[in-house]
């Protein structure tokens, strides 16, 4: 368990968020605060607009999470008190907020954006946020510096929280190899001159793999990172690589630094390890830095380990967070009425919005799956009466099934 925490056995969490389906930063970021809150104890409700896929099937093996979905009546947490709320995408029971206007509502509330660019991530509900928030949570200085201009939030209830790394990946660590034979990409949209340096990389004979939405879903954890000798990618998986020792290649769609070294990692930070704030490059650039780069880049992720690692630890910035509230003055909470209306009306609205797209999405992925699924059986089905077409018995046959047509036609 976790050191100088406090105790959490019983205690009831409450977790919102958009969606958990796909095995996306945000829904990673949410898994992993349930794990922390039910290896203390705790019991974990989380609200959620849209359940399904791989996340869904995670979250049932998970015992202790109870799961309410957004927008539907009679729900398990309209009477129970929680010692704890973490607000994710704007997405609040009404519930919650009616307790909250009258008075009933005694424990912290933590609002977290994890992107200064994303819809979803926006302050929409800017006046309520900063009305009843104890703590607003920003994965990284670039989303606090742009998101502030629209929260009225005071500098002591701010802080980052950098998507933070699960401590059991700290305690495998990779042994520098002396030779290039795998490099991993983790992505779910991995740029054309990604795909075009592994190309490259595999004509060499180097074992390449893609990891993502677009390829195959995997969850990522220390085994994966440890037996590749490069990883590319960007945001949360640049912290895991760096807490399992992994050369990290930071770079998506927005560009990156390359490989993360102690000269361009502070600005990577700064902007959470997105790749923005730097270049774009070729795909024979990243082929030959990869190729070039290998060795020195399990020095640098040496130095940025031993320096930088803690940081990213799970354990130390919950401990930060708590020690943080601790020292937040609690007063009561008191929305107005129009805000709390206007919360209302407009989650109503947006969530049901989300579940029919994603009901009707699901729905056209089955018949698209069907036409491909039956394309398939087509094709199979033409490759066999080809096969039997060219063997030797069908053209040995040939003079019997002449007689007998021209039987047929006699008839």
């Amino acid at each position: 368990m976790y050191n100088n925490l406090p105790k959490m056995s019983k205690k009831n969490i409450l977790i919102t968020q958009n969606h958990m389906v796909n095995l996306g930063g945000s829904e990673l970021v949410t898994l992993e605060l349930i794990d922390f809150f039910l290896e203390n104890k705790a019991n974990v409700y989380l609200y959620v607009a849209i359940m399904g896929g791989e996340v869904e099937k995670l979250l049932k093996k998970r015992k202790g999470v109870t799961i309410c979905i957004a927008n539907t009546s009679s729900l398990k947490i309209d009477k129970i008190n929680f010692e704890y709320v973490i607000i994710h995408h704007s997405l609040i029971p009404e519930s919650l907020l009616w307790r909250v206007y009258n008075g009933k509502f005694n424990g912290k509330i933590i609002w977290q954006h994890m992107s200064s660019y994303l819809v979803l991530e926006q302050p929409f509900l800017h006046k309520l946020e900063s009305e009843i928030s104890d703590i607003v949570l920003f994965n990284s200085k670039e989303t606090e510096i742009e998101l502030s201009k629209r929260i009225n939030i005071p500098k002591e209830k701010k802080m980052v929280f950098a998507n933070p790394v699960p401590d059991y990946f700290y305690k495998q660590t990779r042994n520098n190899s002396t030779q290039l034979k795998k490099v991993l990409v983790i992505s779910n949209h991995p740029p054309i001159e990604v795909i075009k340096a592994l190309d490259l990389l595999s004509k060499e004979g180097i074992e390449t793999e893609i990891v993502g939405i677009k390829n195959k879903q995997k969850v990522v954890n220390p085994n994966l990172l440890i037996n590749a000798d490069v990883v590319i990618s960007i945001g949360k998986t640049v912290q895991y690589c760096i807490a399992v020792n992994t050369p990290i290649y930071c770079y998506d769609h927005f560009g990156g630094p390359g490989f993360l070294n102690s000269t361009n990692f502070a600005m990577a930070k700064k902007y959470n390890f997105s790749g923005r704030g730097f270049k774009e490059k070729t795909a024979t650039v990243i082929y030959r830095e990869i190729k070039n780069q290998h060795l020195q880049s399990q020095k640098d992720i040496n130095t940025i380990r031993k320096k930088h690692g803690e940081e990213f630890k799970l354990s130390v910035t919950m401990q930060v967070l708590f020690d943080k509230l601790k020292k937040t003055r609690h007063t009561p909470k008191k929305p107005s009425i129009y805000d709390i209306y206007s919360a209302i009306d407009i989650q109503e609205i947006r969530v049901s919005d989300i579940q029919t797209i994603y009901f009707q999405n699901q729905s056209i992925n089955k018949y698209t799956d069907a036409i491909v699924s039956h394309r398939e059986a087509l094709k199979r089905h033409k490759n066999d009466l080809d096969y039997v077409r060219s063997s030797a018995s069908w053209k040995i046959t040939k003079p019997l099934r002449e007689v007998r047509n021209l039987t047929k036609k006699k008839k």
